[in-house]
């Protein structure tokens, strides 16, 4: 991670990453970027399309 060719993000909850940040000795915003999906302007419009989706109920179009 030192060489700094990429910045990677994570989409996930941040409670869900906690125990692997530790055990890999990462730091948050210099070594990655977590992005939490839950706290995103369209969260709710996401969830209720994948819903739909597994639900069968409309189709990727």
């Amino acid at each position: 991670m030192g060489d700094k060719l990429a910045n990677p993000i994570l989409v996930s909850r941040p409670a869900m990453l906690a125990h692997h940040i530790e055990r890999f000795g990462l730091r948050v915003d210099v070594d990655f970027t977590v992005v939490n999906p839950e706290h995103g302007e369209r969260f709710r419009d996401y969830l209720y399309t994948y819903r739909m989706m597994a639900l069968e109920r409309i189709t990727p179009q």
